[in-house]
């Protein structure tokens, strides 16, 4: 039997992840958003699911366009078939004063930043074009070991400098409070998701407001050095998602345990490289 499930994006952090952990990644074939492009309808409508983590590098910080929107491009192709389509949306289409316990049913309107607006801007096209094949994935902060993986993520940053000088330099209060997910429990949710779709919006992400200086500490605990230095004490873009819809839907849950022994593990991990 084919694969159920398209997974583009092949050589990402996170398609990676899944790739590792995932439960059904038998199941899967996984592109490059280059092999994606190139594809024909004929070759994507046996697809059950399909799942985008490629983004054009223009869509995180300039203003939106049809030509950066690699979710558009992939979704006009199975707009006429059975094909359900798998958006990685973000936190970021909530303004800030929804930002803490943001519900799927809340106002969307981006959170002043490129990236929050131009998510909120696929999203209203895929819901035109898709209709109820579509579920949208509003995903909170996700970690994972990202050294040297390039992204510009405060745990990708937090490990290049514990790494290189033996500190975590935050540029914002240790109290900021977020949203924070392990990957392991992010390719869970994901998994569930392809094997029991739902429609429409969902909200990923732990429900629960981590300090960022509690994530710098199990970090330090897991690496078994390094200190912790504050640049700048600003209350800067808290936020933390209300998850009682997949809480309901797929009786999932993640705890502040399970993303403390993350770090602690991503720190160890980071010690013996």
């Amino acid at each position: 039997m084919g694969a159920n499930f398209l997974i583009v994006g092949r050589n990402s952090f996170l398609a990676g992840r899944f790739h590792a952990l995932s439960d059904i990644a038998a199941d899967c074939e996984f592109l490059t958003h280059q092999e994606a492009d190139a594809a024909t309808l004929s070759d994507l409508r046996s697809f059950d699911s399909i799942v985008n983590f490629a983004i054009d590098p223009g869509y995180r910080n300039e203003r939106y366009t049809a030509e950066h929107d690699f979710d558009l491009r992939i979704a006009t192709k199975v707009c006429t078939t059975d094909t359900r389509y798998v958006m990685l949306s973000s936190r970021a289409v909530y303004s800030r004063d929804r930002a803490m316990g943001a519900k799927e049913t809340d106002p969307a309107t981006g959170n002043e930043t490129y990236y929050g607006r131009n998510k909120l801007e696929t999203e209203r096209r895929l819901v035109e074009l898709l209709r109820e094949r579509l579920t949208v994935l509003r995903v909170a902060n996700i970690i994972g070991n990202e050294f040297k993986t390039g992204r510009r993520t405060f745990m990708g940053q937090a490990l290049q400098r514990l790494k290189l000088e033996n500190e975590i330099l935050l540029d914002i209060s240790p109290d900021v409070r977020r949203d924070f997910l392990p990957d392991t429990f992010f390719v869970r949710v994901l998994d569930a998701v392809l094997k029991h779709p739902c429609e429409g919006m969902l909200n990923v992400g732990s429900g629960l407001p981590i300090r960022v200086g509690d994530i710098a500490g199990w970090l330090l605990e897991g690496y078994g050095t390094g200190r912790v230095a504050v640049s700048d004490h600003r209350l800067h873009d808290e936020f933390v998602l209300n998850v009682g819809r997949l809480r309901s839907l797929y009786d999932l849950t993640c705890t502040r345990d399970e993303i403390a022994n993350h770090c602690r593990e991503i720190g160890h991990c980071l010690r013996r490289r």
